[in-house]
């Protein structure tokens, strides 16, 4: 629309840079997630634990900085079930 308001109808329209405009939108959805890590015996000796810890804090530091509105949840379980916070995460 700015390059037909510059120059007026006609074809071939011509547009140059200042034609485009960039309107940000701020998104009023939030969400809940979830990450479940696998405690046993298996995980942790394999090194598969610390792999979804990084994913876990990795996710963490995301939804922090673009979604600050959302929530992450991140259970632990093996015998018993935990929730940790992801400060917890950098512990192990």
């Amino acid at each position: 629309m700015n390059s037909l308001l510059r120059k007026g109808q006609g074809t071939p329209v011509k547009m140059t840079v200042d034609d485009f405009e960039v309107y940000r939108t701020e998104t009023l959805t939030q969400c809940a997630t979830v990450i479940m890590l696998d405690m046993s015996y298996s995980m942790m000796m394999g090194g598969r634990f610390q792999a979804g810890r990084k994913v876990a804090l990795a996710l963490d530091s995301l939804i922090r900085s673009k979604d600050p509105k959302d929530n992450l949840w991140v259970v632990a379980f093996s015998y018993f079930v935990l929730t940790l916070r992801p400060e917890m995460l950098l512990d192990s």
